[in-house]
């Protein structure tokens, strides 16, 4: 009789054209009551998930041949370096301290700013 509804990202047939196609003998009350008759009603075949059900999320990283060599040959490196090369790496090193001298800064505040500087901080 009518052809297929408008379907949203979803899935779903969008409920505003679906209800204007629909001949109902009364209308409904309340929305919510309008989108369970529209779904309820409806005779397209609702939107699949199979593929994506069957699917389950792997935990970690598939390691394959190629990439058990690249780590083996990346450790083998790292060992062997000396401590000039180590040096290059930011990483390996430690990190500078730098030290913050904020009390004479946060003393000048007003009550106040004081109050919202301590809020912003957690």
């Amino acid at each position: 009789m009518y052809r297929s509804f408008p379907r949203n990202l979803s899935g779903a047939p969008r409920a505003s054209l679906a209800v204007r196609k629909l001949a109902l003998p009364s209308p409904p009350t309340t929305p919510l009551l309008r989108s369970f008759i529209v779904n309820s009603s409806s005779k397209t075949p609702k939107y699949s998930t199979n593929f994506i059900s069957s699917r389950r999320p792997r935990l970690r990283p598939r390691t394959t041949q190629l990439s058990l060599i690249q780590q083996q040959t990346h450790q083998h490196h790292t060992g062997t370096m000396d401590a000039t090369e180590l040096a290059n790496y930011l990483a390996d090193s430690p990190p500078t301290v730098v030290p913050l001298e904020i009390k004479k800064h946060f003393e000048a505040l007003t009550p106040r700013q004081k109050r919202y500087a301590h809020y912003i901080s957690k």
